[in-house]
Formats: C-alpha cells, structure tokens, sequence
C-alpha cells in the first residue's frame, strides 16, 4: 500500500489520529485504528478509491470476540458500505452491515447478547455522538479538537446512517445533512 503519511502530509492534524507503526499487523488494534481513520481521511478528501483500497484490506477480519479490534473494524464496515452505496453497489453495502449485525448474536451467553443488544440500540440513538464537545472546542477556538471531535462525530453518524435503525434519526435525508455538514467543516479544518 502507498506510503499514507506522504499522501495526507498536507491534513492538519493527521497525526493527532494516526500513530506511528513500523510495520502491517492486522492483529494489531492499533494498526486497525490507524488504517480505518487513513480511510476516513481519503474519504474526507474525495478519494474515495483510496478509502476503498484501505477498508477492503481489513474488513476482511472475522468477528471472534475481540472488541479491542472490532471496534475498527466496525468504523471501517460502515464507512465501506457508504461507498458502496454511492457506488450503487447496494447488495455489498447489505453484505457488509449484515456482518455487524451478526457480531450482536456472537457466543452462547444470553446475557451477553442481551447487553450487546442494548448498546448497540444506544448507539443508534446517539449515545457516542458528543455534539457538545465539537461546540465547546469550536468556542475555544481549538482547531485540533474540533477536529478530532468532528472526525469521531463523523463516524457515529455514518454509523448511524448506515446500520438505518434509529428511532431518534429516522429521516435519513436530515442525518445525510448533517453528515455533510459536518464532513465539510471537518475538510475545512484540515486544510487550513
């Protein structure tokens, strides 16, 4: 894969999010984070075959349990399905999200499940969204915060958007707004 540090040198604030690692580990959560926020950051700059490349190369990790990669992953699937959808690629997109849905049924505990399942409906109602951060660290002219709260923001609602279950987000063209929005203010930041 091309050197993704040379291609984002000019994003403020890149190396806020991504770490430095010496070499690919797909086992490595901290590879994971830092290769699904490489993929948010092409997103973020239209580079929509870059991110594509990126997701495709670990979202092909497994469920078994490990949340400490999983929770990459995941960031990484609902972004994929988004370009997938905008590709009209709707039956990948499907494919995709149906594999979040799976981890949610993971192992034999019921109580497990059951608490997994309650989670995940609050994170569909925004529970990990923190809108008030962004606003506080704009009032504060934080530039760097603002954006690492928008990029997180981002993701929820790309999350949100994608899994399409939300009782409190149900109009789709409104929280398809708000990602843009959001997405806009973010690019503005990073290419200040």
């Amino acid at each position: 894969m091309e050197n993704l540090k040379e291609v984002f040198k000019n994003v403020k604030f890149y190396n806020s999010l991504v770490t430095e690692i010496e070499k690919e580990d797909f086992t490595n959560p901290e590879f994971l984070k830092n290769q699904m926020w490489n993929s948010y950051f092409a997103y973020l700059l239209a580079n929509n075959l870059l991110a594509e490349k990126i997701l495709t190369s670990i979202t092909n990790y497994q469920f078994d349990g490990d949340y400490d990669k999983w929770t990459w992953i995941e960031g990484a699937i609902v972004l994929l399905s988004r370009i997938y959808k905008e590709n009209n690629n709707d039956d990948k997109a499907k494919l995709e999200i149906d594999r979040i849905f799976q981890t949610l049924e993971y192992g034999s505990d019921e109580m497990k499940k059951k608490i997994r399942k309650k989670a995940f409906k609050r994170r569909l109602e925004g529970q990990l969204l923190n809108h008030e951060k962004i606003v506080n660290a704009r009032e504060n002219n934080n530039l760097e915060l603002e954006f690492l709260f928008l990029m997180s923001y981002i993701k929820e609602l790309i999350f949100i958007k994608e899994i399409g279950e939300s009782e409190k987000f149900n109009d789709q063209q409104e929280l398809e707004e708000m990602i843009e929005k959001n997405i806009c203010r973010a690019k503005e930041i990073s290419l200040m």
